[in-house]
């Protein structure tokens, strides 16, 4: 797998969906929902806050998403979002990895 995951998120494994090439039989949430509950969330505090994000895939199964940071593209962060559609407080949504693809592919 390349360093780098392509900023479409083909190239993510299997038990991922890409948000631009979505798994065939994907019946999770819309893809575009991702990106607007991530924003719901984030709150003042957040380690997100004010940092631009693109969301390039999301576990099947789960409530993690994978987003690439905008202005440094070789950096991504797995978040896990509660769905709650405002803002939370603490913590949440929870960062449970931020780094380079090298990071996250050994998360």
């Amino acid at each position: 797998m390349a360093d780098r995951v392509p900023p479409n998120g083909s190239g993510v494994p299997d038990w991922w969906c890409a948000v631009d090439a979505p798994a065939p039989g994907c019946t999770d949430p819309p893809h575009p929902a991702y990106g607007a509950e991530l924003a719901a969330e984030v709150h003042p505090g957040h380690p997100l806050h004010g940092v631009d994000v693109t969301v390039v895939a999301h576990a099947l199964g789960s409530d993690d998403i994978l987003c690439r940071h905008v202005a440094e593209p070789d950096r991504y962060a797995v978040v896990h979002l509660t769905w709650s559609g405002r803002p939370e407080v603490g913590s949440c949504p929870t960062v449970d990895c931020d780094g380079t693809w090298a990071d996250i592919r050994e998360y």
